[in-house]
């Protein structure tokens, strides 16, 4: 997908969304759907959109994505990326990374690619981010939709050439970190995950379920194991990032 179709097809994609919920986030800012206006005749105005935004916070912005000394992370998922956000952000800040988070409760992960807000959000997020390392947290809602792992894996290898796609048109080249559901009941797809991307280059499974993490609710990890999971999967991410 060349840069001038990927910024068409947002442009077309946001025109025709806009008024649904907006996720997209800059440094973990959500900024909502309202804040965006159409003109009369229905077309989104960047300009006036621009004039919003204080010259001063651009400029903190455009400082703080060029530097090209830093590490950066972009979380992207459903509830499963929420319960780590917290304690990933403290490691994040100690370390001196720099991590965002896109992500939606109850969203399967075939919504990153099938709707056009999601798919966009994410086009936009990797284009200004410019992330070293991509981790996806998904696959919980797919198995409680009854999805196969098989179906969930090829959504999930959707995700990846997706991310490709944009990557290679900005110059950029992440490393993508996949996190299967800590979920016991998971249908084998934390080992169908990891098997079916064990030999791709420069993508990474964690296999949650193996961590046994304690679950509140059954599903998600209570404090303290939201806690020991964001630890597991940034040092896996420092492994990873010097190979």
């Amino acid at each position: 997908m060349k840069t001038l179709e990927i910024f068409v097809l947002s442009l077309f994609f946001i025109s025709f969304l806009y008024a649904q919920e907006f996720i997209f986030s800059v440094d973990g800012k959500v900024i909502p759907s309202n804040l965006i206006s159409k003109n009369s005749i229905g077309d989104i105005n960047l300009k006036d959109e621009l004039k919003d935004i204080s010259e001063e916070e651009e400029e903190k912005l455009d400082n703080k994505l060029l530097k090209s000394n830093t590490f950066r992370i972009l979380f992207v998922g459903d509830s499963m990326v929420e319960a780590i956000k917290g304690p990933s952000r403290n490691i994040c800040n100690e370390k001196r990374f720099e991590c965002d988070y896109l992500f939606k409760r109850g969203l399967r992960t075939d919504a990153w690619i099938h709707n056009g807000w999601y798919s966009v959000s994410l086009i936009l997020k990797i284009a200004d981010f410019k992330p070293n390392i991509i981790v996806i947290s998904s696959g919980t809602n797919d198995i409680y939709n009854r999805e196969t792992p098989n179906q969930i894996y090829k959504d999930f290898m959707n995700i990846v050439r997706l991310i490709d796609d944009v990557s290679k048109n900005i110059d950029i080249s992440p490393k993508i970190v996949i996190v299967a559901p800590p979920i016991p009941n998971d249908k084998n797809l934390n080992r169908v995950l990891k098997e079916r991307f064990s030999n791709m280059k420069n993508i990474f499974v964690i296999q949650s379920k193996n961590l046994h993490l304690k679950l509140w609710d059954g599903i998600h990890p209570n404090a303290n194991s939201s806690k020991i999971w964001a630890k597991k999967i940034i040092n896996f991410i420092e492994k990873v990032s010097k190979n």
